[in-house]
C-alpha cells in the first residue's frame, strides 16, 4: 500500500486517487419512464456491474404510492410496492435492494431486499434517516449506513436475510458506506463525505480492519493506550 503525504496508506482494496470522489448513489442512476397497469411511472434506473440486470424504481406522474421494477434482458421480471426509495441497486444475481426514506416528517427510515423472483428477503426500519448504502456485487452482502441519532453501520448477509453487523460509530458520523474488496476479504469503507477518504473500515465480522490517522486521533486516550498494548 503506499504512502499518501498524509500519513496513511490507502485502504485496502481502495485506490483513492484513482477512485475519487465518491459519487452520491443518485448520480450513478440514470431516469426512465415505465408505463405499467395503466400508469406513467417516472423512476431512476440501475444496472447491475454485468449490465444483465436492471432495478428502477419511482412514483406514477398522476401521484400517489411508489413500485419497484426489475428487468432482465429488457423483460420486466417483477414489481412491487415499495415506499419512500431513495437508492436502489441489483446484483448480477438479480437480487435488490431498495433504501427507504422514510415520511417526510418522521425519522422512519428502511431497506428492503428481494430476490430474482421478487420474494421478500429482509426488511428492516431504523428510528432515523437512510444516509447511504450500496451491495455487493453478488448480491450476497448489503450494508446500510443511518443519520443521527441512530448513526450505525448495518450489514447483513442476505443468502439467509441476517443481521451479521450492528456497529456504533462512536468516534466520527460516517454519512457514506461502500463495499469493496481486496482479493477474497471484504470491507465496507466508511467516511464522512463524498470528498473526504474513509475514515476507517469495517471487516465483515464489524471489526476495525483500517483506519486513519484522523479516527485514531479521536479515540479516547485510554482505548489508544490498550491499541497499541495490544499491537504491540
Amino acid at each position: 500500500m503506499r504512502l499518501r503525504r498524509n500519513g496513511d496508506p490507502d485502504p485496502p482494496g481502495l485506490e483513492w486517487e484513482t477512485h475519487k470522489p465518491w459519487k452520491t448513489q443518485n448520480e450513478l442512476t440514470d431516469r426512465q419512464t415505465i408505463e405499467y397497469d395503466d400508469e406513467t411511472y417516472f423512476c431512476r434506473t440501475r444496472d447491475s456491474s454485468d449490465g444483465a440486470w436492471r432495478v428502477a424504481y419511482g412514483s406514477p406522474i398522476s401521484g400517489g404510492g411508489s413500485r419497484t421494477f426489475l428487468f432482465s434482458n429488457g423483460e420486466l421480471r417483477w414489481s412491487g410496492w415499495t415506499d419512500h426509495p431513495i437508492a436502489g441497486f441489483v446484483s448480477e444475481r438479480g437480487t435488490v435492494v431498495i433504501l427507504g426514506g422514510g415520511s417526510a416528517d418522521d425519522l422512519d427510515g428502511g431497506v428492503r431486499a428481494f430476490d430474482a423472483s421478487g420474494t421478500s428477503t429482509l426488511e428492516a426500519s431504523y428510528e432515523a434517516n437512510v444516509a447511504d448504502g450500496d451491495l455487493s456485487a453478488d448480491g450476497s452482502l448489503a450494508v446500510v449506513q443511518t443519520h443521527p441519532p441512530d448513526n450505525r453501520t448495518y450489514l447483513y448477509d442476505l443468502t439467509d436475510g441476517g443481521l451479521i453487523v450492528d456497529h456504533a460509530s462512536d468516534w466520527g458520523q460516517p454519512a457514506v458506506a461502500r463495499i469493496g474488496s481486496d482479493g477474497d476479504t471484504r470491507y465496507v469503507y466508511l467516511s464522512e463525505s463524498h470528498e473526504k477518504r474513509p475514515l476507517y473500515a469495517l471487516d465483515e465480522s464489524g471489526s476495525v480492519a483500517w483506519e486513519s490517522e484522523r479516527h485514531r486521533k479521536r479515540r479516547p486516550l485510554i482505548d489508544r493506550i490498550r491499541t497499541r498494548l495490544r499491537s504491540a
